[in-house]
Parts: structure tokens; sequence; C-alpha cells
């Protein structure tokens, strides 16, 4: 798990080997209980004194504690078989599977394709392509191809014209060939791991020079394994599921998850209006509303880049013989033409070699009222909140070292609103005082004082609409690391009765914050120094005058930083006796005198040497 942990960011790279050990681990044993009892706290702390996306949050969390997706495995074969989900006793096998499902993206959909009556099967290939564009997600990026999901398809071209970076922020690409994707369901975002490969290399289904599209469309497929969620009623991992028509307000939805949707279908008498909630209730109803009324409202929407498309129920050729609304099929309304007065209509069958369809065209919304059309609307630009794209990692702050990190692109606003920014503790009160938050740099700075402690920060964005989005984060604070000894000073030597001079090199200790240092000196014990001699602190300078009977004093350097931390050093200073000090001290040592019997060692000769020269 520590492997895991890239500068306080749990990574899926990380996360999917920590997975992929533990399976290969296994061998022909199976999961302990110990074993399942430390993922369950693993994906219980996976945002504590670290950070963790909303995606690995949650595929972690379904792939530990279970989902309804985990009930089969499908991996790209026709059929799929049971799988379950992880439990202690678990083998290696299921290990592996669920961890291919929700980390590697290779739970793929069915090989086996069916669309009403016509039954195919594709294969899986991974083309050569980037993740968007150069000029990012296009509704141009949608060609339909061989598959029934104009629902979802037209949805997808919408958005992209309408709020391209929702598009750009429900695609995690975890740098291995694995993408995160993220969809709604009644509101409420879902995350599914697929991996580069796509049906047929990318040529059968949605084809663009780039892999977004295709990858929404596995990523839609896969969702299926958990329920249906098109408005049809097919599900299980596979391109059927979505390939057999299906309602465009739920791919409006699993695109942006808007809270409020509305559709509006054509009647003799004007258009019925319906207003949903995110689980596709009706909470308003508005019938006999006039062509002026429903247009001056979706120029409104238009305006406000909230996504607009249409299920045609007729068939149309324009001047050219070129085919023009299509029955039973969804198409994107991306704009007004002020000049003609009608309605730009894009078909999710895009553009391809000899077509004989227009890919885009206009229409008279009363055309489209004649025929008993349906309109979809959601509110993805009028109502809806910034949201996350890049969660703050924990942050830690040493005592007494100045700190400071910015929250920079942590948030966007999906329809481009400028954003402001509060910080709050996670009770609702403010920063400590050693904490300042900068609201137009996005900065966090200070200097945390000895002692200060630990905060939680709430972080809001806030859109000129008013709506906000927040994301938390711990800010640690950590004891100062203490200087460290780089230069130990060597022991030192000095005559009695002379005087002694020595200072401790500049360099004998060095801090790692960088922090300035201050010195003091005792002997090796922690008592004061002896009398004779002083220690300047200033200048590291030990000085004074040696005692005369000499001796070996330990002595202690400590260097202390500004934030209190501190080390030490000791070093022996030894002091070599003087003459007159060796005298006195062979004189103690013979208590009957110079010639007694009981001091044989000492002689005459002896004494007179060191008192005098020898002549």
């Amino acid at each position: 798990m520590k492997a895991a942990i890239v500068n306080g960011v749990v990574t899926e790279a990380g996360l999917a080997k920590l997975m992929t050990d533990l399976a290969s681990s296994l061998g022909s044993g199976k999961l302990t209980s110990a074993q399942f009892a430390d993922l369950k706290t693993i994906a219980a702390n996976l945002n504590v004194g670290v950070s963790t996306s909303a995606y690995l949050t949650y595929v972690f969390n379904a792939l530990v504690n279970g989902h309804a997706a985990n009930a089969t495995w499908t991996g790209g074969n026709a059929a799929s078989v049971a799988l379950g989900n992880l439990a202690a006793g678990a083998k290696a096998t299921q290990v592996s599977e669920l961890t291919g499902k929700w980390l590697l993206g290779t739970d793929l959909p069915s090989s086996s394709v069916v669309m009403g009556s016509t039954k195919f099967s594709v294969s899986e290939s991974a083309p050569n392509l980037p993740l968007f564009a150069s000029g990012g997600p296009s509704m141009n990026d949608i060609n339909q191809g061989y598959l029934g999901d104009c629902y979802f398809l037209s949805s997808c071209a919408e958005v992209a014209f309408q709020n391209p970076s929702l598009i750009s922020s429900m695609f995690t690409d975890n740098g291995n060939g694995t993408y995160g994707v993220r969809l709604y369901e009644k509101g409420v975002a879902h995350y599914v791991t697929v991996n580069s490969q796509l049906a047929n290399g990318g040529t059968i289904f949605n084809h663009a020079a780039d892999l977004w599209a295709s990858l929404a469309e596995k990523a839609y497929a896969q969702l299926q394994a958990s329920g249906a969620y098109t408005g049809n009623t097919i599900s299980g991992n596979s391109y059927s599921a979505i390939g057999n028509g299906g309602n465009p307000i739920y791919g409006l939805e699993a695109l942006t998850g808007s809270k409020a949707l509305q559709e509006f279908h054509g009647t003799s008498s004007g258009w019925t209006g319906y207003t949903l909630n995110a689980s596709f209730s009706t909470t308003a109803y508005a019938a006999n509303q006039s062509n002026s009324t429903l247009l001056a409202e979706l120029i409104a929407d238009l305006k406000a880049h909230d996504d607009v498309i249409l299920c045609s129920n007729t068939n149309a050729w324009d001047s050219l013989g070129k085919q023009t609304l299509v029955a039973g099929h969804a198409l994107s309304i991306y704009g007004y033409n002020t000049a003609t007065g009608l309605l730009q209509i894009r078909n999710p069958w895009g553009a391809a070699s000899g077509q004989r369809w227009a890919t885009t065209f206009e229409v008279s919304l009363d055309t489209l009222r004649a025929a008993g059309d349906w309109i979809m609307v959601d509110s993805a630009g009028g109502a809806l909140a910034p949201m996350l794209v890049k969660q703050t990692a924990a942050q830690t702050f040493v005592k007494g070292a100045a700190t400071s990190f910015s929250i920079a692109g942590a948030f966007v606003d999906p329809t481009g609103l400028a954003l402001t920014y509060t910080a709050t503790q996670a009770n609702g009160s403010a920063l400590p005082n050693w904490l300042a938050f900068n609201a137009s740099t996005g900065l966090f700075s200070g200097t945390a004082p000895t002692t200060a402690s630990g905060v939680t920060v709430v972080l809001t964005a806030r859109d000129s609409a008013g709506l906000t989005a927040s994301e938390t984060f711990g800010v640690a604070v950590a004891a100062p690391a203490a200087p460290k000894l780089t230069a130990q000073t060597a022991n030192q030597k000095a005559t009695g009765g002379k005087a002694v001079s020595f200072a401790i090199a500049a360099n004998t200790f060095t801090d790692p914050q960088g922090e300035a240092l201050t010195y003091s000196a005792t002997q090796g014990n922690g008592s004061a120094l002896p009398g004779w001699l002083k220690f300047n602190a200033a200048t590291r300078q030990f000085s004074g005058t040696a005692p005369t009977a000499g001796g070996t004093f330990a002595l202690k350097v400590t260097a202390t930083d500004t934030g209190g931390a501190s080390n030490f050093e000791t070093f022996n200073l030894t002091v070599s006796s003087s003459g007159a000090a060796k005298v006195a001290s062979l004189l103690s040592a013979a208590p009957g005198g110079f010639f007694s019997p009981a001091s044989p060692v000492v002689d005459s000769a002896a004494v007179l040497g060191l008192l005098a020269p020898t002549y």
C-alpha cells in the first residue's frame, strides 16, 4: 500500500499492483480472513492521511466491499459467467477477475452482439489513438457506426459541443492504457475502468481520430452489468444492452448528472412539457405550449449551454437528395439560426465515405411539432455546479518552517463560469491564524508555531450562479527535523597554564529546513563548563586558560533551530600538565621526602630535571 502512494496521493497503478501481487501470492490458496480485513481497512482509509480521487474510492470499494456488477464476469467472451463479491476464502482467479473488472478494464463487453434479429461477433484490439485530439472533445468525434445507440451518441455530441469540460472531466487517464470513466445514474456518479481496446479496433461502432467517444460507448456498455441504464430493459455487460435503442434523457443524465431534465412532446394542439428529476420522475407538467413559447425556451437553453436532443418520428430529405430527419432516430439540436429562424441539427451518424445523409441541417420547430417529435433538455449549462477534478493531496507543515501549497486546477466549472473560493475548518470555523488562504491565487501559506496542531480544511468553489462544490483535505503539523551533525569536531589538545582557543566549524551542523541555528556548550554530562573555559555562542569559539593540573574534559555542543529542534556533538579536550604541576605531583607522591625509602621512584635527579635544564 505504501508503494501505491505517490506524494500523498493514492494511484490507480499502485492499487492495481497491490491487487495483482495479492492474487499472485495466493497461488492455489485462498484469501485469508486477515487479508480480507486488511483490504477493508485500506478501502475505509483511502482518504485518511492521503488523498484519493472519487474514481479510485468508488472502484476500490466496489472491488473490496461488493457491487451489483460483481455478479458476473464477461471478459470479452460470448457469454458471462458467475463471479461474486470478494470474501475470505476467495481464490486467486476471483481476486484477479475482480481486479480486472475494477482496476484493469479487462472485463470487456461480450463479443456477441445482438441487435433485433441481427447477430454478429466483435473482437477487441487497441488502436493507436490519443484520448482527445489536439482541440479537445468535439461533436465531430461522433460517427455512430453499426450500433443502435444514437440516443447515447447524440447526447455525447451535444455535450461535447455545449459543455466540453464535462466530457474532459469524465475521464481519468491512468497512464497505463486504462481509463476511469464517470457516468451518472439518477444523479449519482458511477465509475467504470476501461482499457484502450475497442471492438474491431474501433472501426465498427463509433469511430474517430481519438478515443474518448468510443471509450464512453464501451464504458456505457460495461455499466449495464449492474442494471439497465438506457431507458430500455436489456442489461448485461454487452454492446447489445446499449445497441437496441434507448431514451436520450437517459443518455443526457448518464453524461451530465443533471438534477432537472425536460421533455417536450409535439401534439396537434401544441407542445406538452414535462419536468423530471434525476430519477426521471415527473415533477411538473404543462400542456399546449405554443411554438413561440417553446422556441424562446430552447433558445435560452442553448444560450445557457443546456444540452438539447431531438427524437425524430419522420424521414425527410433536402433539395440535394440527402436525408435529414430519420424516423426513430435521435439527433443533436446544437444551435438556432437567427437569420433563418430554424433549429440547427446534427446527425450522430456523422461523416462517412459516400454518405447518403446530411450530417448537419436545419429544421423548423413547427415541422417537428407536426410530426409528433420529442425534444429532451438537460440543465447541464444553467444549473450544473462546479466539479472537483483534482483532489488536493494531504499537506504537512513543519513547525517553525514557512510552507505553501496551491489548489489551482482542483475545480472546473462545466459551463465556464468564474469560480470563487473559500476555506474553513471542517467544523465551519475560520482557519487558524497561522494558515492563510489567498482566494485570488488559490495559495495556502503560513508558518505553524510550536503549539500548532493539524486541521481538516474544507475548500468550497462557488460559481457566479451561486452553485458550489467542496473538497476536504488534511493539513498535518509535524515537529521540525532536528539539525544534522555533518562535520564532527575533532578531539582538542591544550597545555596546562597556557591559553586555550578553538572554534567549532560553521558546517558542524546543518538544518534540513535551512533555519538559523543557535549554539550552547556544556560539559559532556550536561553540567556547566568549568570556570576556566568560556564559549562564545555567536562565534562558536572556546577560550580560556587551561589548568596547570591538566586532565581530560568531555565537552558537548548543542545546535538548536528556530523551531526548537536540536542536536549535539561531544568531543574531548585533553590538557597536559605543566612542569610545576608535575613537580607538585611527584612531591605529593613521596610522603617521606625526596630521599625517603618509601618513595623509591622519586629521586633528586628526577625532580631537578623538571625544575631546570641540564647543565
